[in-house]
């Protein structure tokens, strides 16, 4: 059975993901995504919502390593979020599926900030 977790890294961000592994000097979690809390008004109200994006969007995989110095905390992910985090993913790789990725024409050096043809 999958065990699904919660994590804080140093740098503030929110993880939840997959936990593949947990040894000495770290985790390593399948499909990691970052949870932010963002305020907003909803009809005069003041609301909390979570805003999800993915832990790395340019990596080719989605099994990441994450060095236990740079955890804040690791916490087992609450059985009521498992299905949220579920249709994320589920959502998230119907995207990749769908995008029509089409050739790059030019190329962008970026140490040089000009663009190669």
């Amino acid at each position: 059975m999958n065990e699904y977790v919660v994590f804080k890294l140093i740098t503030g961000e929110q993880v939840i993901g997959t936990l593949l592994n947990d040894v000495s000097e770290g985790i390593v979690v399948l499909n990691p995504i970052i949870i932010q809390m963002v305020h907003a008004i909803r009809d005069g109200d003041h609301i909390e919502q979570a805003v999800t994006s993915r832990f790395c969007h340019f990596a080719e995989d989605n099994v990441f390593a994450f060095h236990h110095r740079n955890l804040i905390y690791k916490k087992k992910l609450d059985p009521n979020m498992i299905p949220y985090y579920a249709r994320i993913i589920k959502a998230m790789n119907s995207a990749d599926n769908n995008d029509d990725v089409q050739p790059a024409k030019e190329q962008t050096d970026i140490s040089k900030g000009r663009i190669l043809h």
